[in-house]
């Protein structure tokens, strides 16, 4: 509330000391690069284990790096130079059904498995950002940076199963976290006429989904027949370190207690990265 009131401040100030207050709206879109933290590190473990572990893995898990960011703010030019954008978004990372097929040796025989993972990833920030322009040439260069909230969620779901027994397990988790962030970049206005503005915008984020905890639905199979399904709302997102054979492998996993392994933590999604983003400024 008090940061609220000093901006209100400054702008009454500087509207009652003779500068002329014009508003604008923003609409962008385009791509993102995301790091996502725990969890790509612990997909690189997993395919690294599979592949040190069993024969004829036929493929990989992937891991998430590219997703959709778009954007809508509404801007308040305070001075030619100066101005405030308070804004809403969305920023999503995901992959469809990936499926890996292995085989298990045990004993003297050898059992086929398959498995396969979804996960979708998303947040919609809302974002404060301070602007500073700088007359370019006919366009208008600006720099920007700010914080934001993020409303962040996570949704995965896997399945499992092995000829062995004929045994599988089918797993749904769904989590909502959010998280705090700064954020900043460089816009390039190019005016069209009319009010409109053709927009190109490059930025950077800062934010992190921790502690990530939601409701879990893990339905068991054996000998082909479904089992009850479990269900909980105090499940993790966790992150472990596996050592088998002399070679520690990073892992990640859903469930309500920790792992075996070690180094064992509730794990984390990361959303830090840039973006790169086109749209149009109407100003009114």
């Amino acid at each position: 509330m008090k940061k609220s009131a000093w901006v209100i401040a400054l702008v009454l100030l500087l509207a009652s000391s003779g500068y002329s207050l014009s508003f604008s709206l923003k609409v962008t879109g385009g791509a993102a690069y995301i790091s996502s933290g725990d969890y790509n590190s612990g997909i690189d473990g997993i395919n690294n284990y599979y592949a040190a572990g069993f024969s004829n893995v036929s493929s990989k898990f992937s891991k998430l790096r590219l997703g959709l960011d778009f954007h809508v703010e509404f801007m308040v030019d305070i001075t030619r130079n100066f101005g405030l954008g308070l804004g809403v978004g969305t920023l999503q990372v995901s992959h469809a059904k990936d499926t890996v097929d292995y085989d298990w040796p045990f004993l003297s025989w050898t059992f086929h498995n398959t498995e396969t993972q979804t996960l979708l990833v998303s947040a919609i920030p809302i974002t404060l950002n301070a602007y500073f322009q700088v007359p370019l040439a006919g366009l208008n260069l600006k720099v920007f940076a700010g914080v934001g909230y993020y409303f962040g969620t996570m949704k995965f779901n896997s399945t499992f199963q092995s000829d062995f027994l004929l045994i599988g397990d089918t797993v749904a988790f769904k989590a909502n976290k959010n998280a705090f962030g700064f954020q900043g970049g460089l816009g390039l206005e190019i005016p069209l006429g009319g009010g409109f503005s053709f927009i190109l915008d490059i930025s950077g984020r800062y934010a992190r989904l921790s502690d990530i905890q939601g409701d879990y639905e893990f339905t068991p199979t054996i000998f082909g027949v479904t089992q009850p399904t479990k269900t909980g709302s105090d499940y993790y997102f966790w992150y472990y370190e596996q050592n088998t054979g002399g070679v520690t492998y990073r892992m990640v996993s859903v469930g309500q207690s920790a792992p075996s392994g070690i180094n064992a933590r509730h794990g984390n999604f990361d959303l830090t990265g840039f973006s790169g983003q086109a749209g149009f400024k109407v100003s009114f």
